[in-house]
């Protein structure tokens, strides 16, 4: 593979995951809808719907990774350790919670499984680490 700039990077990571998280939402509110309006449906439909709005995040990620291969080192360390930090946050969260949980010490919420919120809490404190990453270099 040639090597490109991070302008260039950057701008084909953006490319991609634009339209990827337009399909993700696509699929979060037509997914529902669709399975609403068919009424009872079989278990083969519901799963289907399940892997068709998780398939854009497993494409964001992969956008990650291509994005980190294509640029320098120093980016790459950079988001390396921000996704780094993020996933460490994003893990014990979900650590504590399941233990509060498992101890009945929160109540558990009805209709929303909380494992829904790993991969925004993901991408949530990823973003946070690397502000605060440029932060610290000014």
């Amino acid at each position: 593979m040639q090597p490109i700039t991070f302008k260039e990077a950057n701008q084909r990571y953006l490319r991609c995951f634009f339209p990827v998280m337009l399909l993700y939402i696509f699929f979060c509110f037509a997914g529902p809808l669709v399975l609403q309006s068919f009424g009872n449906t079989p278990n083969w439909t519901a799963a289907l719907v399940a892997v068709l709005t998780g398939i854009p995040i497993v494409a964001v990620f992969w956008l990650m990774t291509r994005f980190l291969r294509e640029t320098d080192e120093y980016t790459q360390k950079t988001q390396a350790v921000a996704m780094l930090n993020g996933g460490a946050i994003t893990l014990s969260l979900a650590v504590i919670i399941g233990f509060l949980e498992l101890y009945n010490a929160v109540p558990k919420i009805e209709h929303f499984p909380l494992i829904m919120m790993v991969a925004p809490t993901f991408f949530g404190a990823w973003g946070l680490c690397y502000a605060h990453q440029v932060m610290q270099r000014e």
